[in-house]
Order: C-alpha cells, then sequence, then structure tokens
C-alpha cells in the first residue's frame, strides 16, 4: 500500500478507537438511550466522506499539518455531535483517550525497535493502529472506564484540569512538531520549562478557585440555617422558663390542698393545661451545628405541612470528610424524598450514627412493596413513580440521580434502598 492509503486506512482505525474508548468514558446514563447502528454508522460515514475527500481528491494530503487537523477536529467534533455529553466530561474522555493512544503506540513502537523486527514503516504503522484497537477493546470490556471519567469531574476537579491542560499543551506541542520540524529539538528544553510554569500556575490558580468555592458555600449554609439553630435554642429556653413556672406551680397546689385526694384532683387539672409541646433540645448535642440547624428546619417544615419527623441518634458525635453544606444537600434530598411520600398526619423516621469516620443516615417513611423495576430505576436521572399529580412533577427525577452521583462518585460512599413489610428505607453511608 502506498502511503496515502496507509494514513486513510490508519485515520480510520484513530476514529474507530476513540469512538470505543468515549462511548465507555461518559456517563452511561446520559448517553442516548438508544444508540443504534445506524446512529452510529452516521458520523462514521460522515468522517470517512472527509477522509475520501481530502486523501483521493485534493492536495491537502502532502500536507501533515492539514491532515492532522482534519483527523483529529473531526473525530472531535463528530462523536460531541453523536454522544452529546456534558462538555467537562467529554474534554476529560478525549484527553483520556488521547493519552491512551499516544503511550500505547509508543510502548508498541519501543517493542518493535528492541525485538528487532524489520517491519516497513507502513506495516508497523496498521499494525500499531489495530494491537491499539484490540487493547482499547479488552480494557472497555474488563473495566469500567467510566469511573475514571467520574473520578476527575466529581472528586478530583484539579486533576482534570491538569488533566486537560496537559491535553491542550500536547495539541499545540503537536502543531508546532508539524509546521516547523527541524527547530523543535533545539526548543524543547524551553518548551518543557514553560509547560511546567503554566502546569503550576494553573494548579495553585485552580486550587486557590476551589478553595474559595468551598468556603463560599459553607458561608452560604451558615448564614441559611444558623438563624434556624438560634431560634431552636431560644425555643429551648422559653421551654425551659415555662418547664420552672410549672414546677413553682406544682409546689404551691402542695401548700394550698392539705389532702391528698384534693391534690391529686387539682395536679391532674393542673397538667392538663401545661404546655406538653417540646422542642427537639437534643439537636443542640450535635457536634454539626449546621446539620443541627437544618434538621430543624426540617422538622419544623414537615409540621407545616401537616407531618412529623422521628429523629433517632445512635451517637451525636459525627464525623465525616464531607463538608457540611453537602452533608446538608444529601440528607435534604433523602428527606424531602420521604415527605413527598407520607401521607398527612404521618411520621416519617430518621436515624443518624457515625463510625469509622462515616456519617450513616437513614430515612423510614410508609411506602409499598418496590418492584424490581423500581430497585433498577430509583437513581436513574429523569425517573420518578410519583403521579402526574404530585406537586413539581416536571421537576422530578433528578434528587436521588444527584445522591447518588455525590455520595458513590464524589465521596465512594455507599447508598441502600430496601422494604420493611410496606415501610421504605434509604440509608447513605459517606
Amino acid at each position: 500500500m502506498n502511503n496515502t492509503t496507509v494514513s486513510f486506512v490508519c485515520n480510520i482505525f484513530d476514529y474507530i478507537i476513540y469512538f470505543i474508548l468515549i462511548k465507555n468514558l461518559i456517563n452511561n446514563e446520559r448517553k442516548k438511550a438508544n444508540h443504534s447502528i445506524l446512529r452510529s454508522l452516521l458520523p462514521f460515514t460522515c468522517f470517512l466522506f472527509c477522509q475520501i475527500v481530502c486523501f483521493y481528491f485534493t492536495d491537502i494530503y502532502k500536507n501533515t499539518l492539514y491532515i492532522f487537523l482534519i483527523e483529529f477536529f473531526t473525530i472531535i467534533l463528530l462523536l460531541y455531535l453523536h454522544f452529546r455529553p456534558i462538555f467537562t466530561e467529554y474534554l476529560v474522555s478525549i484527553s483520556l483517550a488521547y493519552f491512551f493512544l499516544f503511550i500505547t503506540q509508543i510502548i508498541f513502537a519501543l517493542i518493535v525497535s528492541l525485538t528487532g523486527f524489520s517491519l516497513t514503516t507502513n506495516t508497523t504503522s496498521i499494525v500499531a493502529c489495530f494491537v491499539t484497537l484490540i487493547l482499547a477493546l479488552i480494557i472497555t470490556y474488563i473495566f469500567n472506564t467510566q469511573k475514571i471519567t467520574a473520578i476527575f469531574c466529581n472528586s478530583h476537579k484539579l486533576g482534570a484540569i491538569a488533566l486537560i491542560s496537559i491535553f491542550s499543551i500536547a495539541i499545540a506541542l503537536s502543531f508546532y512538531f508539524k509546521i516547523d520540524t527541524k527547530s523543535f529539538t533545539n526548543s524543547a528544553i524551553i518548551i518543557f520549562v514553560f509547560v511546567v510554569i503554566i502546569l503550576m500556575i494553573i494548579s495553585i490558580s485552580a486550587n486557590q478557585l476551589i478553595t474559595i468555592s468551598n468556603m463560599t458555600k459553607n458561608l452560604d449554609a451558615y448564614n441559611q440555617y444558623m438563624p434556624m439553630l438560634d431560634e431552636l435554642i431560644l425555643n429551648v429556653r422559653k421551654r425551659q422558663h415555662n418547664h420552672t413556672n410549672e414546677i413553682q406551680a406544682i409546689i404551691g397546689l402542695m401548700h394550698t390542698h392539705r389532702d391528698y385526694d384534693s391534690l391529686k384532683n387539682a395536679m391532674s387539672v393542673s397538667l392538663k393545661h401545661f404546655d406538653n409541646d417540646k422542642e427537639p433540645e437534643y439537636l443542640l448535642k450535635l457536634n454539626l451545628l449546621l446539620v443541627s440547624g437544618f434538621l430543624y428546619q426540617k422538622q419544623c417544615y414537615a409540621k407545616k405541612i401537616g407531618r412529623d419527623i422521628n429523629f433517632n441518634f445512635e451517637t451525636y458525635d459525627l464525623h465525616t470528610k464531607v463538608p457540611e453544606y453537602e452533608l446538608i444537600e444529601m440528607f435534604g434530598i433523602l428527606i424531602d424524598n420521604s415527605l413527598e411520600a407520607s401521607n398527612l398526619g404521618e411520621t416519617i423516621t430518621i436515624m443518624v450514627n457515625s463510625y469509622d469516620d462515616k456519617i450513616e443516615f437513614t430515612t423510614k417513611n410508609s411506602g409499598h412493596i418496590l418492584s424490581d423495576e423500581e430497585y433498577q430505576n430509583f437513581f436513574i436521572a429523569g425517573y420518578s413513580n410519583k403521579p402526574e399529580s404530585a406537586p413539581n412533577k416536571k421537576y422530578s427525577g433528578l434528587g436521588l440521580f444527584t445522591l447518588r452521583e455525590l455520595v458513590m462518585n464524589k465521596y465512594n460512599g455507599t447508598i441502600s434502598l430496601w422494604n420493611e413489610d410496606n415501610d421504605i428505607l434509604f440509608r447513605i453511608v459517606v
């Protein structure tokens, strides 16, 4: 085969490899539900047509820079239009796929040179592409590569920024090499120093931005929930003051009624008029002040809509690596879900425990026996088993999906869902 045909075949291999890798790197639930063979063939046909025109009907193939531009950016554009992923997620996926191809083919070249195979340049290129394709298929079959993307996008945003930055620099260097091959080696040291400086600046800036963002979220949460904690403290103090007055009233009855029967009747009458409404003062024992204020707000809200919340704390000393503002988001999703599922006048139970530097948070509310479909789909984006007449039905189906993203992907926690008779229980451990 001549050089043109070899380049054409290698480009097709590259497209297929990128397609396989990106398909398995992006979030499975955000991919379109039905990627039929015809849907997949459409961007491939566009790519094939573009390559045929460039290689066999124009002189563009003689310029390696143009070929690089056409091959790489056509692949990126067509695959983005095909999968329609979140942009950051797509950049991370493209970066990972690019480095996979780069590293694999370098290793292959080293093996060929060390073993001394007398392969022609054209044959070596095609064999390298074929081996890379086989490795891509094996890796995507054995490993859940989407977890790698999730780690960069959710847990290690700084790593994602660094990965995308290195990828961008690598692409820029490739352009420079295609434009000026002779001076590339002489400029390598200067380019390397600039790359290191740029990465350091990006890393420091990104770290500061993340820190500022976390501090802002914490401050917003304090501004929102600390007044609720102040209200709880004030109500508990009022309740203690009333309790003191009630005790004084009971003591007074002992002085005005000398016989047992009259004292008993008087105390029965008085106790009926005493305020039996108790504030959840035990929330003040929690070491997480924001969580205390948040849970008190939710209990007040539950009473307002004709429901009640019963808290059961195994310990008041809670420890976790999750920031309080994100704990509140997780707990809020579970509590709101339970309140929406419960009926008027019912009580939902919340059980809280902490061990091994993790918090276990469980909600229990009345419901029904869950079907296999519900078990499978509860945490999928857009799925909701609420009736069409339910309030905010159009916004349903995102809460539990967001919860799963936070708990499992960002903090490597666990989520459990099960039935106890007709009651539904959710548990997260983070």
